[in-house]
């Protein structure tokens, strides 16, 4: 993938959108359900995504 996302990263949409006579390119990415992260606050690995 030209972006270089890989796992838990997803691509969910892209889209052109004309705005005032420009087009945008819009980047929708997210992430798979239950998908751990780092937190870097804390150094913790394997949180949660939204939990303490």
């Amino acid at each position: 993938m030209a972006l270089g996302l890989e796992y838990p990263w997803k691509l969910n949409n892209v889209d052109f959108i004309e705005e005032d006579g420009q087009k945008v390119l819009s980047i929708d990415i997210g992430f798979e359900k239950g998908a751990k992260f780092s937190d870097p606050d804390t150094s913790r690995r394997s949180v949660p995504f939204g939990k303490n």
